[in-house]
Order: structure tokens, then sequence, then C-alpha cells
């Protein structure tokens, strides 16, 4: 994975963590959003909304992640990954874009592998 877009990756996942602002506002484009199935219902989120959600969780050492793959195309890419945080194991798939030389998501499609 190329090195900018890993570095948008860790923020990302380095943000839900430490449950911090400025990682996941570095890792999400401002107009992205963050959608998945969620009991049956569609959860579509802004990125004030997700930041919200991660912010009143308790930060953690470290979200455990696994890149499944990755591929680029340009100035988009798209990155799936396998990760656990609020006691589930989740299948990401993040559409990032780049602009002015910085890598962004632009959308997470998130699936609930399982709960632990």
């Amino acid at each position: 994975m190329p090195a900018e877009i890993r570095a948008c990756v860790d923020a990302y996942l380095d943000g839900m963590a430490r449950c911090s602002r400025p990682l996941l506002e570095r890792a999400f484009h401002e107009d992205s959003r963050v959608v998945g199935p969620d009991d049956g219902h569609l959860r579509v989120m802004d990125r004030e909304a997700f930041v919200r959600l991660v912010l009143r969780q308790s930060p953690v050492v470290a979200i455990e992640a696994e890149v499944l793959e990755v591929l680029v195309d340009g100035a988009i890419a798209s990155v799936r990954l396998r990760d656990t945080f609020l006691n589930r194991v989740f299948i990401d798939h993040l559409a990032l874009v780049e602009l002015d030389g910085v890598w962004r998501i632009y959308t997470k499609l998130w699936h609930v592998e399982r709960r632990l």
C-alpha cells in the first residue's frame, strides 16, 4: 500500500483507538459518509456524527486490523479492512480520494462480520 494511503488508514485506525477528533478529521474528508446496515436498517452518518460516536467510547491501546485488499487508480483508492471495534469484528470498505496531494476517506461502508 502506498505510504500516503497507509498514513490515512493509520489515522483512521489510531483515531478510533485513541478516540481522537484530530486524527479522525485528518483521515476523513469533510463531506464524507459512513454507511452500513445496523439491525436491519441502513445507518448513514456524516463525518461529525461518526466522530461523535467514536468520542463516546473508551480509548484502547490499538485497533486490531488486517488489510484485506488495496486498489489504487490515479487519485482514487479502495481499501478493504477487517478490524475489531466496539466488541465487533467489522469489514470496512474505505473509498479514498486524493485532493491537493492529501488522501482522505470519502466513504466508509461497513458490515459486522461477527460480534465478540
